[in-house]
């Protein structure tokens, strides 16, 4: 067993901070043998546990690799939080330090990126012709149509867009790939001289 230690506190009006109240609800996502004892079933049932003063221990069985555990946090005045971790074969983890994981895949869940980071890259997405690097692929009338683009976190991607009908040598609309992120520019609309009168906000996908 892995004993997991949980420390919880809110936050106070004068800056200070004050154990919290919560329980948790901890349920193996299968059932599975016994360790030990392989004719006895461990079924996925819940059992919880409440903070005493902020703080809690609890003992739970190091997961395999076909079933994680879900801990449901209820703390009164916030929305539940519900989260699937791997709980490592160690004599004692700090409950912040369990790896979560995606539940359909029981992978390692991707960590959140940094609102700016993610602004950052939306604003680069709008002005793709910085990201692009090596030979650039035009049309007849020069339009950029293709390209390999490096983000400044160094992942790769690919351009590609889509010339105007009406207008010669310009684009339309785009598609810029950063990793498994792919940015869509939609088509925009101009005016009789070609100007963008209409702009659709870039999608994620």
């Amino acid at each position: 067993m892995t004993t997991v230690h949980i420390s919880l506190v809110n936050p106070q009006p004068d800056g200070t901070t004050a154990p919290a109240r919560a329980t948790h609800r901890f349920t193996p996502t299968k059932r599975r043998p016994l360790t030990g004892t392989p004719a006895t079933i461990v079924l996925p049932t819940p059992f919880e546990v409440a903070l005493a003063d902020g703080a809690a221990e609890v003992e739970l069985e190091p997961n395999g690799p076909d079933w994680a555990w879900r801990i449901d946090e209820y703390v009164p005045g916030a929305a539940t939080r519900t989260t699937y971790v791997a709980v490592p074969d160690v004599t004692e983890v700090d409950y912040p330090d369990l790896v979560q994981l995606d539940p359909s895949t029981l992978d390692p869940s991707p960590l959140p990126q940094p609102a700016w980071i993610a602004a950052q890259n939306l604003a680069l997405a709008a002005t793709p012709e910085l990201l692009m690097v090596g030979e650039i692929t035009r049309d007849a009338d020069g339009a950029p149509v293709s390209a390999a683009v490096l983000w400044p976190d160094g992942t790769a991607g690919a351009y590609t867009g889509s010339p105007s009908d009406d207008f010669p040598g310009v684009i339309d609309a785009y598609e810029i790939t950063h990793g498994p992120i792919t940015y869509t520019q939609a088509l925009v609309t101009r005016n009789n001289f070609g100007e963008i009168i209409a702009k659709p906000p870039i999608t994620l996908s």
